[in-house]
């Protein structure tokens, strides 16, 4: 594991063989960005970019990573955007804008991509991540809604009962909140905000 020079290698030899095969190339931007070598890996992007293919949705995401990495998150935008453009369902692109303005803490916008990621693929973290975005926005039904929905879908993940119990705590429905952290200490004893907030629901 995290060999890199050994999985460099392999990759090298496979463009050797066959040298127009564009996931190769990602991989090998990968491996670089893996080691912290953002110069070196968006590099190895943008000459794929212009010597194998432009016209592949991976390659704007991947590179658009490198660019969030990096701190330049407008150029992240414009190429997930991109990968949006040549491929309208990329479900990850959609989620890597909201990351981004959730991060900036423009809520509204993070929402509105969320959104779009659920529309195509309804995966329960996603509805978790659309919550806390209404939460900072106090639109605490919208909250209860996504995390509520994520348990209907995936009733083992311990995150959505934990943030479920703060919004109760919040509330001061704390016999509520105290049964919601019990869950969650249940699905993942893991989660130290769940432990943290049982405690002060006894103060």
């Amino acid at each position: 594991k995290d060999d890199f020079v050994t999985a460099m290698k392999y990759i090298n030899d496979a463009i050797k063989i066959v040298d127009d095969y564009i996931y190769y190339y990602l991989q090998k931007a990968f491996i670089l960005k893996r080691q912290g070598k953002f110069k070196e890996s968006l590099e190895e992007l943008n000459k794929t970019e212009k010597n194998v293919s432009n016209e592949n949705s991976d390659l704007y995401n991947d590179r658009a990573l490198v660019y969030k990495a990096m701190g330049e998150t407008d150029k992240a935008i414009e190429d997930f955007e991109k990968a949006i453009e040549i491929y309208p369902t990329h479900d990850r692109a959609y989620g890597n804008i909201a990351d981004i303005y959730m991060e900036k803490n423009e809520y509204e916008k993070a929402i509105e991509y969320f959104t779009k990621q659920i529309d195509i693929y309804a995966h329960p973290y996603y509805y978790i991540s659309r919550g806390i975005c209404s939460g900072n926005l106090e639109d605490v039904e919208s909250e209860k809604n996504d995390y509520t929905t994520s348990i209907e879908m995936f009733p083992d993940y311990g995150y959505a009962y934990n943030n479920l119990g703060i919004i109760y705590y919040d509330e001061e429905n704390y016999e509520e909140a105290i049964e919601q952290f019990k869950i969650a200490i249940e699905k993942d004893s893991g989660i130290i905000s769940s432990h943290r907030y049982m405690g002060k629901c006894y103060e």
